[in-house]
């Protein structure tokens, strides 16, 4: 994990393919994981990329590289915990 960390491009690869197995299937991406207010358990930081992600995918690149490691820790871990969930879930 350390060196995912430190890595932003693995980072914003990881939130991509959580956000692109949600979408699957689930057939999108509910608002909790978009969405600062609304109420869930992914971290802050994954709406972020999941947002900047929504229409261009270049921009969760990008805005993960403005991430500090803790940040990019908080998202990561979200995307993890969000692909083992969706996995059990299909």
């Amino acid at each position: 994990m350390h060196e995912l960390l430190d890595d932003s491009a693995s980072t914003a690869r990881l939130v991509e393919l959580a956000c692109i197995t949600i979408d699957r299937v689930f057939g999108g991406l509910p608002a909790s994981a978009l969405y600062d207010h609304e109420p869930g358990p992914a971290s802050l930081e994954f709406r972020r990329l999941a947002r900047a992600g929504l229409y261009d995918g270049a921009a969760v690149y990008r805005e993960c590289a403005l991430m500090t490691r803790i940040e990019r820790r908080e998202a990561a871990y979200t995307a993890l915990d969000s692909l083992v969930s969706t996995i059990n879930a299909a």
